[in-house]
């Protein structure tokens, strides 16, 4: 007894009719592109994104176990001694006066910074600064060496800072060469 012939998978093959190219056969006609695909097996993605919800739920309860969700929440604000606050501020106002600088990378700064607490300021602040809501203004100075436009240092030059202090902790600062004040250029 005969077997029947095998019958060819889907895929594609030569033209069965001797032309040049290749057709595809779906297992029961010849196309020139392969039908769409049917009933796909879902992957693993639809799995995977439940099982990160679950995680994510399981450790969000996971972190709150012991805390009573009716105790009333209060800021208690966090209080800095004066010397953190004035460190603080030399941070801030160094970090501006590289903005100034050429090559802010290559700033050197010396071992004279000083910041301070100003009480009465003389003028107008260069820093916008809010004392009616607790604001503090500081000033901050001492001299930086940096490298030029043609990447030779210029020697320590005097800088000065004023920075305001929220309650909140935030420093803002705007930075400003002593030199360009005490021996400003005309301008043409």
């Amino acid at each position: 007894m005969m077997s029947a012939p095998t019958p060819l998978p889907p895929g594609w093959y030569p033209d069965p009719s001797g032309k040049a190219g290749k057709l595809y056969w779906d297992g029961q006609a010849w196309h020139t592109a392969p039908p769409p695909a049917q009933n796909k097996k879902p992957g693993c993605l639809p799995g995977l994104v439940v099982f990160l919800v679950l995680f994510v739920a399981l450790w969000i309860m996971l972190a709150t176990c012991g805390h009573s969700s009716n105790t009333s929440s209060t800021t208690t604000p966090t209080t800095y001694s004066e010397q953190e606050i004035e460190s603080e501020v030399i941070r801030i106002c160094q970090k501006d006066v590289k903005k100034d600088l050429k090559d802010p990378d290559s700033a050197k700064f010396g071992d004279d910074w000083k910041a301070w607490l100003v009480t009465h300021p003389p003028s107008e602040p260069k820093v916008t600064y809010h004392p009616e809501n607790g604001d503090k203004l500081y000033s901050a100075g001492g001299t930086v060496n940096a490298k030029n436009g043609f990447g030779g240092y210029v020697g320590y030059q005097m800088y000065g800072c004023d920075a305001s202090v929220t309650t909140g902790g935030q420093v803002n600062s705007i930075a400003y060469s002593l030199n360009d004040i005490l021996n400003p250029t005309a301008t043409p």
